[in-house]
């Protein structure tokens, strides 16, 4: 038996019983909101035959396909003739470039396409809140389902093309960002899908009280006197009054959108919480805000370096909490280096430094949790993938007997084995 192929063919081909695995050209060509389904019925088969794509890749048997024509013999040409051809032929040649532009990754083309989408939406939930409207939650909640997926199929090109942003466009695009940060976020910490809809819708909607503060305000450059940052502090409490005239804004989402700028020390605002007084969605809110706002390019400033934002936020005491940041590194896939953390695998590892041309996340594996001994180091790729090992949290070193943690720390990142700093110590850093 012949095993279906997937295969694209023009629109006008597309036949009921087909199964859709997915449309070339902008996902905003076609009329369905997520590819992967059959064609049931007479309307849908009629949806895709007037949309404007350019090409559909449904499932195809090979033996379906209509047997090639044959081909006509050619006439026979004189040696002169052929010789002319030919010359014509070398002289109509176009030159290859000598260095071709790589074509964009596909699941890059259909991150960028969801993003254009959200952002479509949150320019279109800011007009009519500067219009006193209400919001159009169905609209919300539509690109917030298409974000989730999207997130699902490739966090990663999700995450990398939020980020992408202009200076002028920070508003809309800050929100589209943390909305997929969130998303993600939640998906790293195994919270059931059903959350994933209003953390995204809360991302999405965090800062829309700023509409109350003026824009030479939002992106003055120097500092802030004690009554204009009064003003900016007021834009949670106006967002949720916003929102609150809204139908369908989940409860998830009204929390995030007044706390989002609460501390765990208790020196947040509007109300000053601390500690399990600020819910966990909140505590999300606040890390995806921050880090998106530090990474991004504005009027008055150069967007940090993730990792630079990562370890600033990680210095805060008592602003962030700290096991939930390490989860948020977990979901970008970008981490401290020196951080201690308990593996997969069941071993503590050292975060390695990813130098100049950073790719994925490295650790030195030297110490086994179920012996409770060290084991020989050794360096491992750190990802979700079963081919990689994965930091699971970060480790108190006192809690495995690491009494002078800073040394051992400088022996096993300048490449000693720590095994050696009982007998040695300094020995241990310098072999």
């Amino acid at each position: 038996m012949v095993k279906p192929v997937r295969k694209t063919i023009p629109p006008k081909d597309v036949k009921l019983g087909m199964y859709v695995h997915g449309f070339e050209g902008s996902w905003f060509d076609h009329p369905f909101w997520r590819a992967g389904f059959q064609i049931e019925d007479e309307d849908k088969l009629r949806k895709i035959r007037t949309s404007a794509v350019t090409g559909v890749i449904v499932e195809w048997t090979p033996e379906s396909d209509e047997p090639p024509r044959p081909k006509m013999p050619l006439p026979p040409r004189s040696p002169d003739a052929a010789a002319a051809m030919m010359r014509r032929a070398v002289q109509t040649v176009v030159p290859r470039p000598e260095h071709p532009e790589k074509a964009e990754p596909i699941e890059i083309q259909q991150a960028k396409a969801v993003i254009k989408r959200a952002r479509s939406v949150v320019v279109s939930v800011f007009d009519r809140a500067r219009l006193g409207q209400a919001v159009q939650m169905d609209e919300v909640t539509a690109v917030v389902d298409e974000v989730s997926e999207a997130v699902l199929r490739n966090p990663a090109a999700m995450v990398k093309v939020a980020r992408l942003k202009a200076k002028s466009d920070y508003t809309y695009m800050h929100s589209v960002a943390v909305c997929t940060l969130m998303v993600n976020f939640a998906r790293t910490l195994n919270l059931p899908e059903r959350s994933y809809r209003p953390l995204g819708m809360a991302g999405l909607l965090h800062d829309v009280g700023k509409l109350a503060i003026d824009d030479e305000l939002l992106d003055k450059p120097g500092a802030l006197t004690d009554a204009e940052f009064d003003q900016i502090k007021l834009h949670t409490v106006r967002g949720r009054d916003i929102l609150a005239d809204s139908m369908d804004v989940p409860a998830e989402a009204l929390d995030v959108v007044l706390h989002h700028h609460e501390r765990l020390n208790g020196k947040g605002y509007p109300f000053g919480l601390s500690g399990d007084e600020i819910s966990l969605n909140a505590r999300m809110g606040a890390i995806c805000d921050i880090y998106d706002a530090l990474t991004s390019m504005r009027p008055y400033k150069r967007g940090w370096a993730p990792l630079d934002a990562l370890q600033a936020m990680a210095s805060w005491e008592g602003h962030l909490d700290p096991a939930l940041l390490f989860q948020f590194m977990r979901s970008i896939g970008i981490y401290v280096p020196g951080t201690l953390v308990e593996l997969r695998s069941r071993r503590l590892g050292v975060i390695l430094p990813q130098g100049a041309r950073a790719g994925m996340a490295r650790a030195r594996a030297f110490f086994c949790m179920r012996s409770r001994d060290f084991v020989e180091p050794v360096d491992v790729d750190l990802g979700e993938s079963l081919r990689h090992d994965l930091p699971l949290r970060e480790a108190d070193p006192l809690r495995f007997g690491f009494t002078d943690w800073d040394l051992m720390k400088a022996a096993i990142l300048a490449g000693g084995d720590p095994r050696r700093l009982a007998d040695g110590g300094q020995e241990a850093v310098n072999s």
